[in-house]
């Protein structure tokens, strides 16, 4: 079975997030950035407290 590119995994993947729609942006610690794309899904820390909610896909950019 050949293997997959590094570059076609990409295309693969970026393809996959054609049409979703950007549902929540939040900063993380220090300079990072998430992007939750799609339908998002409640989210609760440990100490029960709300959380950010995770989409279909989530992106992180630092």
């Amino acid at each position: 079975m050949p293997t997959m590119t590094p570059i076609k995994a990409f295309q693969s993947f970026a393809t996959s997030l054609i049409g979703l729609p950007i549902s929540h942006v939040w900063r993380g610690y220090g300079a990072a950035l998430f992007i939750e794309l799609g339908n998002l899904t409640p989210v609760a820390k440990h100490d029960g407290s709300p959380g950010n909610p995770e989409g279909e896909v989530s992106l992180g950019v630092e």
